[in-house]
């Protein structure tokens, strides 16, 4: 009997998932995701070997996962702000810390997940291609995601229109820096809508996923429910709910934009709510908000116009978003005019279905050149990457009719149209395949790292040198980092370096000393003797403090040079 149960199991297991195309298409998205992923971050010899345009992102990144997996952060703590709750989504590392304390190797884990997101997304992406227009669109929406469809080759053809066809394709074969990396670089193209963003931010893939598929879930029960009341099952408000719970601590942009689309979609749904219905959105949307309240960031909204365009005038916006978006941004009014107004697109049920996700998109992205969400106008480039894949989908279901039911001259002018929105995308690619390698060793290669194992796990560190310290990389927080990732995240950073001035104070006295830093909740200072920016700006050779106790050095090896590591618990017993 419980043979014949296991066998029908794995039967209606293998009929209803493994046979389904949906399972394939994401089976081989996710193996070239993976292979993808472990090309530009891999852990060998206890050693992280890093692709250089990740550097600075993941000296963030591994940072949190091992305070979780190594240290102590639960309820969680940002690692660079020690004593401060986290506002920054943080389910994704905390998995990944999970996977790594299963035993499985820190890359392995990190790169899975990044994954099985980037899989999800894409799968995402095809099946709404299909709900709302064909399966051909859908595969089409991912070759628009991939390749970005900015003007960014203008400026890659004005250094090389004059060396000849052979010479270009080798020059962007061999391409090792983005064309256009704005504002970094002063070009009016932005670095935001290349895939290196997603081999950057590794939450990013699984967060719109998640939205992606709750719109895409919603939109689906809307559509076969066309002239019923909308009515969930005990299983689907289960895992929905529970996924609209977590959203906001796994992407709280994501988080955001499946507000924008409940207030959309459920206005002009209306009348297919049930009260069930209404009852299990609005519990599950309250929850979600608690969670968001009590870990999301306080920055209030700051009214500024135009995302990152050098002029603020409409003309200066406009020319910015013509440069950014290129042909996607005339297909905004396109896709606004078929959706409203003709009645060719409308009258069929799956094109209305795109209308709800594409206003949805379209509100998002004028919010985001209306206000500054962070301390950092640059973070709202996840609101505007929501978008463009959402016209990815929509400039796809177009260009999807007209390649397989047009006449020739069409399907000329629609290859073209492609070409346009896909070439600084290819462009774009190589710089990521052909970017170098930077090592680092992991903390137990040094003395201060395996020392720094030996402390609480609770323990806070001031330090003056900050990316990749072995201290951080041992799981334990850091008082400060070094000062972008806490003052873009809108923690009180001027505040703190502040009251360094006087732990670095030449004529504080002990006890002053000793009760602002346990104030401050440090444990420890580290300060390493091959990094002079503190020491130099706070006068540090003469504070006071060091003539309260004879520091611990480690590090010797290193130029004759090491880390002077000082126990305020010593100092202040």
């Amino acid at each position: 009997m419980k043979n014949k149960f296991i066998k029908k199991l794995f039967s209606d297991i293998r009929r209803k998932y493994f046979l389904n195309k949906y399972f394939f298409i994401f089976t081989i998205f996710f193996i070239f995701s993976f292979i993808f992923f472990q090309s530009t971050f891999w852990y060998e010899d206890d050693s992280f070997f890093i692709k250089a345009k990740l550097w600075s992102d993941f000296a963030a990144h591994i940072p949190m996962i091992r305070s979780f997996s190594m240290g102590s952060n639960l309820p969680p703590e940002y690692p660079f702000f020690a004593g401060e709750k986290m506002t920054y989504h943080f389910l994704f590392y905390l998995i990944v810390a999970g996977l790594e304390n299963l035993g499985m190797q820190i890359d392995f884990a990190f790169n899975f997940l990044s994954a099985f997101g980037s899989a999800l997304l894409l799968t995402t992406i095809v099946y709404l291609g299909e709900l709302f227009f064909s399966f051909f669109a859908g595969l089409l929406a991912v070759f628009l995601f991939l390749f970005n469809g900015s003007f960014s080759f203008i400026k890659f053809f004005e250094k090389n229109i004059y060396t000849g066809f052979g010479s270009v394709i080798q020059k962007i074969i061999s391409q090792r820096e983005f064309v256009s990396f704005g504002p970094w670089d002063g070009g009016i193209v932005s670095a935001f809508w290349n895939l290196n963003i997603f081999t950057n931010q590794r939450h990013l893939g699984l967060g719109i996923a998640v939205f992606l598929f709750l719109a895409g879930f919603f939109e689906k029960k809307f559509l076969t429910k066309e002239n019923k009341k909308l009515f969930f099952s005990k299983k689907e408000m289960f895992f929905i709910g529970f996924l609209i719970i977590i959203l906001p601590i796994l992407h709280q942009a994501s988080f955001a934009a499946l507000g924008v689309y409940f207030l959309v979609s459920l206005f002009s749904n209306r009348k297919k709510l049930s009260f069930r219905s209404i009852t299990f959105i609005g519990l599950a949307g309250l929850l979600s908000l608690y969670i968001y309240y009590f870990f999301g960031s306080s920055f209030t909204p700051i009214l500024e116009l135009g995302f990152l365009a050098k002029e603020k005038t409409i003309f200066g916006i406009l020319n910015y978003w013509f440069y950014n978006f290129g042909l996607y941004i005339f297909f905004i009014p396109v896709l606004s005019y078929l959706i409203l107004f003709n009645k060719n697109f409308s009258k069929h049920k799956k094109n209305t279905g795109y209308k709800n996700i594409f206003f949805t998109g379209l509100i998002i992205f004028i919010i985001a050149n209306i206000f500054r969400f962070s301390m950092d106008m640059i973070n709202n480039h996840k609101f505007i990457t929501i978008f463009l894949i959402i016209m990815n989908i929509g400039v796809a279901g177009l260009l999807a009719q007209v390649f397989l039911g047009s006449t020739l001259w069409k399907k000329i002018l629609g290859l073209f149209i492609l070409f346009t929105l896909t070439f600084s995308g290819f462009i774009d690619l190589f710089p990521i395949l052909n970017d170098s390698i930077v090592g680092k060793k992991d903390y137990n290669q040094t003395e201060l790292g395996r020392w720094a194992v030996t402390t609480e796990l609770k323990s806070s560190f001031l330090v003056n040198e900050y990316l990749y310290n072995p201290i951080s990389l041992a799981g334990r927080k850091l008082y400060l980092d070094y000062g972008y990732f806490s003052w873009s995240m809108g923690y009180p950073d001027k505040e703190r370096r502040r009251k360094q001035f006087f732990i670095f104070n030449k004529d504080i006295s002990q006890i002053k000393w000793c009760e602002v830093v346990k104030h401050e909740g440090i444990d420890y200072l580290a300060l390493s003797m091959r990094h002079h920016e503190v020491l130099d700006e706070y006068n540090s050779q003469e504070a006071a403090f060091l003539n309260f106790i004879t520091p611990q050095i480690f590090d010797k090896s290193l130029n004759g040079l090491g880390t002077h590591v000082y126990s305020v618990k010593e100092i202040c017993q």
